[in-house]
C-alpha cells in the first residue's frame, strides 16, 4: 500500500498554476470534460478548433494550448508564456500523445488495490476491460470481472504464456483464444446487452432520441441526438474515421464510403439539419408560442449544458442575447449570429441576460 500511495503522489504532482489563472483570468483553450474531473485542451487557428488531448490537470491543458500555439505560430493569447517557452513548442500530434501517456499513468496509479484479477480493470460504464500483454490496445470488455479474467487468460494461452493466469482451470478447459476472436466475442456480448446494434449508439428512453458518441483516449464525447438509430450510427462512423479508425471492429458501416469528420464538423452537420426544420434562422433561438408577446426564446449550450437566456420580443433580440452569452463563454466572433450588433454591447452572463429580458417584459 505504501508503494501505491507514493506512485500516486508522483503522478498527481501538478505543474505550477497557469499565470492567467493565478491572475484570476479565464484560461485560453481549456474546457472541462463532459464527465468532469479532466481537462480538454484545444487551440483555435483561423476559426478552426484543433484538439490537443485530455489532460489530468487544468495547468497542463493550459500549457498544451500555449505550446501548440507556439508550434503553429498562432497569434493568440498565452496562459503561461514563460513556462511554455521554457518547455518548447510542440505539435498537436505530439501533445495528444503526451496527453494519452499522462492519462494512462494516472489511471494506473489510481487503480484499486482490491481489483479481483490481474490485467482486468473496471470501466466507468460498469464493464470490465482487458488489454493485450503489453497493456496497450484494448482486447475487449465483458459484463463481469471473471468473464474478463478468463478471456484474458485464454489470450495469454494463445500467446504461449502459462504462468500468469487468473483462472487457469477454466481458461485451459475453454482453450486458447486469438485476440481478434476475443474482440469479436466481446463485441457480440456487448451488442446483445446494449440498447443499440451499433457501436457508439444508445437510446435515451426519456428523450426518445438515439445518442451517438465517439471515444478518444479516456474520454467519451457526445456527437448529438438523432431521430433514428441508423443516423446515429453513421454519425459515429464519420467521427471515428476522423480519428483514424478504419477497422471492421471499430465501424458500424465499414463498407460505406463515409467522409471522415471532426467532432465539431459532425456537430455542425447535426445543427444545420436541425435548423433546417427549426423556427429561427439564428443559433440558440427558437419560437416559444406559449409565452405570448415574449415569444423568442434564447439559450446557449456549452459542453452539453444548456444556459437559459430569457424570452425576447423579437427574433433579433434573442439572437443578440445568444451572442453576448457566447462572448461571455469565450466564443470567437465567427461563431456569433450578429457580430456587428453584439460585439459593441459586450459579453453578458446568462443571469444578467435573464434579468434584462425580465426587466424589459415588466416595462411592457
Amino acid at each position: 500500500m505504501g508503494g501505491h500511495g507514493g506512485r500516486e503522489s508522483v503522478v498527481r504532482a501538478q505543474p505550477a498554476p497557469a499565470e492567467a489563472s493565478a491572475r484570476g483570468e479565464p484560461l485560453h483553450g481549456v474546457t472541462t470534460t463532459e464527465a468532469g474531473g479532466w481537462f480538454r485542451a484545444f487551440v483555435r487557428i483561423a476559426g478552426r478548433r484543433i484538439r490537443l488531448g485530455v489532460w489530468p490537470t487544468e495547468a497542463e491543458a493550459a500549457l498544451a494550448h500555449d505550446r501548440a500555439a507556439l508550434a503553429l505560430g498562432a497569434d493568440v493569447p498565452l496562459n503561461s508564456p514563460k513556462e511554455a517557452r521554457r518547455l518548447g513548442a510542440a505539435t498537436p500530434e505530439e501533445l495528444r500523445v503526451l496527453a494519452a501517456g499522462r492519462m494512462r499513468a494516472i489511471k494506473w496509479a489510481e487503480r484499486s488495490p482490491d481489483e479481483p484479477y490481474t490485467g482486468v480493470r473496471l470501466l466507468k460504464s460498469g464493464r470490465w476491460e482487458i488489454r493485450d500483454a503489453g497493456g496497450g490496445r484494448a482486447v475487449g470488455t465483458f459484463a463481469t470481472a471473471r468473464e474478463a479474467a478468463i478471456a484474458r487468460d485464454r489470450v495469454l494461452l494463445w500467446m504461449g504464456i502459462t504462468d500468469r493466469l487468473n483462472e487457469p482451470d477454466a481458461a485451459r478447459a475453454l482453450g486458447p483464444l486469438d485476440p481478434d476472436e476475443a474482440r469479436r466475442l466481446s463485441r457480440l456480448e456487448r451488442r446483445a446487452t446494449a440498447t443499440s446494434r451499433y457501436f457508439g449508439v444508445s437510446f435515451n428512453e426519456q428523450a426518445g432520441h438515439w445518442i451517438a458518441v465517439v471515444r478518444e483516449n479516456w474520454e467519451t464525447m457526445t456527437i448529438g441526438h438523432f431521430a433514428t438509430e441508423e443516423a446515429a450510427g453513421l454519425a459515429h462512423d464519420r467521427g471515428a474515421r476522423g480519428l483514424g479508425r478504419t477497422g471492421k471492429d471499430q465501424l458500424n458501416f465499414p463498407r460505406r464510403r463515409l467522409t471522415p469528420s471532426t467532432l465539431d464538423e459532425e456537430r455542425e452537420r447535426l445543427r444545420r439539419s436541425f435548423k433546417a426544420t427549426c423556427s429561427s434562422r439564428y443559433n440558440g433561438v427558437n419560437l416559444a408560442r406559449s409565452i405570448g408577446s415574449r415569444k423568442w426564446q434564447a439559450r446557449y449550450t456549452l459542453a452539453h449544458e444548456q444556459h437559459e437566456l430569457g424570452s425576447w420580443r423579437t427574433e433579433r433580440d434573442a439572437a443578440v442575447a445568444y451572442d453576448r452569452a457566447a462572448l461571455h463563454f469565450g466564443a470567437a466572433p465567427e461563431d456569433l449570429n450578429l457580430p456587428d450588433l453584439s460585439i459593441p454591447l459586450h459579453a453578458a452572463s446568462p443571469q444578467h441576460l435573464r434579468e434584462q429580458a425580465w426587466a424589459e417584459f415588466k416595462q411592457t
